[in-house]
């Protein structure tokens, strides 16, 4: 009978190992309903896009949705931050959201593999870019991409070659913060000559579900 209920046990296992190769897991993943301003984005990107956001526009799980689709479809994608420590909530969040779905995780090297052979990295970009070369994405998302001071050059010298394997996207999300080079690359989306790019610019208030008492509150106390 022991040996019976340990066959069955086994069994179950592989059953189930089998069903998240296939990309069927033990519950449902976490449903993303983007508000009517991230639908409006997502229907109109391009292959290279820039978002100047407001700080609580939900940038940030935008992005977490757009690294989501192509890993769960078996490709390789990259989360890229300004320093390190900005990684870990960003990282409680994909672990969260793709919970079901997740082979290993390695939390010393910020790397998630997926049952259907996707896979997640997690990158600083404060001390040496130069240790991504010769990954491939199939998509990349840089956050806070306007506090990266030489933005244009690590995008152009390092990341841009992530891309040719797959034709891959890049997306670059931020707050502004002047005429920098997330400005330039921003502008270049609104640009007729750079057909591949498309930029957008966004209030905080676009976000639904944001209090407008909250919002208008902090309007009137804090500074232009």
């Amino acid at each position: 009978m022991r040996a019976t209920i340990s066959a069955l046990k086994v069994l179950d296992r592989d059953i189930q190992y089998l069903n998240n190769s296939r990309g069927k897991y033990s519950r449902a993943l976490p449903e993303f309903i983007p508000h009517e301003a991230q639908r409006e984005i997502l229907d109109s990107r391009a292959r290279y896009n820039v978002l100047c956001m407001g700080r609580r526009f939900g940038k940030t799980f935008l992005g977490i949705h757009l690294l989501l689709e192509p890993a769960l479809l078996g490709y390789p994608v990259a989360w890229f931050s300004p320093v390190y420590r900005s990684i870990t909530e960003v990282w409680r969040e994909f672990s969260f959201y793709l919970g079901p779905a997740i082979k290993s995780k390695n939390a010393q090297e910020r790397r998630i593999e997926l049952f259907t052979g996707g896979v997640i990295e997690f990158w600083s970009l404060d001390k040496s870019p130069d240790l991504v070369r010769g990954r491939k994405y199939k998509l990349i998302f840089i956050d806070e991409a306007a506090l990266i001071g030489n933005l244009k050059q690590v995008y152009y010298l390092v990341l841009r070659a992530l891309l040719t394997d797959y034709r891959g996207e890049a997306w670059f999300a931020s707050t502004p913060r002047g005429y920098n080079d997330f400005y330039d690359l921003y502008q270049m989306g609104q640009s007729a000559e750079f057909p591949a790019w498309q930029s957008w610019q966004m209030p905080s208030h676009k976000n639904p579900y944001l209090s407008p008492e909250e919002l208008e509150e902090a309007r009137a106390e804090m500074p232009s």
